[in-house]
């Protein structure tokens, strides 16, 4: 039974580290009988193999060794991912036990952990199996880390210690590694996603079309980031407003050049009066925005006047960015409702700026006048 189980909500966000190898296994030998004749595997998913979808996550996250298991389909599983960094191990059609046993003898002394993937979950992202990783080199590779949705239900992927990897080896036919979870004494961490939709796997046909349907609508969505020094408070709310009043159309995200590790009491405080969401923010390093893997930012606005002359990180793709400064709330001297009146008023002001941002007619304006309009918005009092 299990001795010690502990959960830890990490979010996809966490900084990478370099100093455990972690192999990763993806699975794709299977028949995926329940898709109907076809392999599912190979079916159009965002406009490429659904393997091919899989692997390019997981290949782009910080594993050292990425392993796919073919069977049923071999030639064309590989063909699709043939150009990817990746190190194909073949079974047959011999079950999924015999897949995950067949890539363990593959692996070297070295390898500190196996991450053991399902191709049937292209929602899955770099940045969510980083911090699976992240969390296994902060607990030294001495605990199973296990993926959990926000009900705390036990999903894929899972990444096994090396102490496991001699009862993964003597797994046989079609019994998974699910079991090896309940019956071994090592201690279990668990991490939670910030959209559980990454979890999810394609089983039929119409799981596929739902998943697809949802790339299309959230393939225009625009990836925004507030910075100011501390992020705990002016940047926090901007995020969470955009986020509200985005209309699905931006994401927004907030980061700090040294960020307090905490956010401010009345920033929570006014955005619960206000009824903005709350969940999953927290103060961040602006570095997190810089990594491979991160979100693609297209849009980058400071919001104090510390952050504006400081030097930024060098953003892949050169979003567009403005400085929209703002007084620190935080930093008012009075009674509790004056302080509160503080928050209203930057709560306005970042109001005023984001819904004229929304309302920009961004299919009309080229470069260079998007740029003049984004600064002009800076100046909204």
């Amino acid at each position: 039974m299990i001795s010690s189980y502990e959960t830890a909500r990490v979010t996809p966000l966490c900084p990478k580290v370099t100093h455990m190898r972690i192999a990763a296994l993806v699975l794709a030998a299977g028949r995926s009988e329940r898709f109907g004749p076809s392999n599912k595997l190979l079916a159009d998913c965002g406009g490429e193999p659904m393997v091919r979808h899989v692997v390019r996550a997981v290949s782009s996250c910080k594993a050292s060794t990425v392993f796919l298991v073919t069977g049923t389909d071999h030639a064309a599983m590989t063909a699709a991912a043939s150009d990817l960094p990746i190190q194909i191990v073949t079974t047959g059609d011999r079950g999924l036990g015999v897949s995950i046993a067949s890539a363990v003898c593959h692996l070297g002394s070295d390898i500190d952990g196996l991450l053991i993937v399902p191709s049937d979950m292209p929602g899955l992202d770099a940045r969510y199996l980083d911090a699976i990783i992240e969390t296994f080199t902060q607990a030294k590779g001495q605990s199973i880390v296990i993926a959990v949705n926000a009900r705390g239900e036990q999903r894929n992927p899972v990444l096994w210690p090396r102490r496991c990897f001699g009862d993964l080896a003597r797994l046989t036919g079609d019994r998974g590694a699910k079991a090896l979870i309940t019956s071994d004494a090592m201690p279990r961490l668990t991490v939670q996603p910030d959209d559980d939709g990454c979890l999810d796997d394609i089983d039929t046909p119409s799981d596929l079309v739902a998943f697809n349907r949802r790339t299309r609508m959230t393939a225009g969505v625009k990836n925004v980031l507030f910075l100011c020094t501390h992020n705990s408070c002016r940047s926090v709310i901007a995020e969470s407003i955009l986020n509200a009043e985005g209309h699905g159309r931006f994401r927004a995200h907030s980061a700090g050049s040294h960020p307090s590790g905490r956010i401010n009491p009345g920033a929570l405080d006014l955005l619960q009066r206000k009824e903005y969401p709350t969940e999953g923010l927290r103060s961040k390093t602006w570095d997190e925005f810089a990594a491979t893997g991160a979100p693609a930012i297209d849009f980058i606005f400071t919001v104090c006047a510390d952050a504006a002359g400081e030097t930024c990180p060098i953003w892949p793709g050169h979003p567009t960015s403005a400085h929209w400064g703002v007084d620190d709330p935080s930093r008012f001297e009075g009674t509790d409702s004056e302080r509160r009146a503080a928050f209203d008023e930057t709560h306005r002001l970042l109001y005023e700026r984001i819904k004229a941002f929304v309302e920009l007619p961004f299919d009309a304006l080229d470069s260079a006048a998007l740029k003049q309009r984004l600064i002009a918005i800076g100046t909204i009092t």
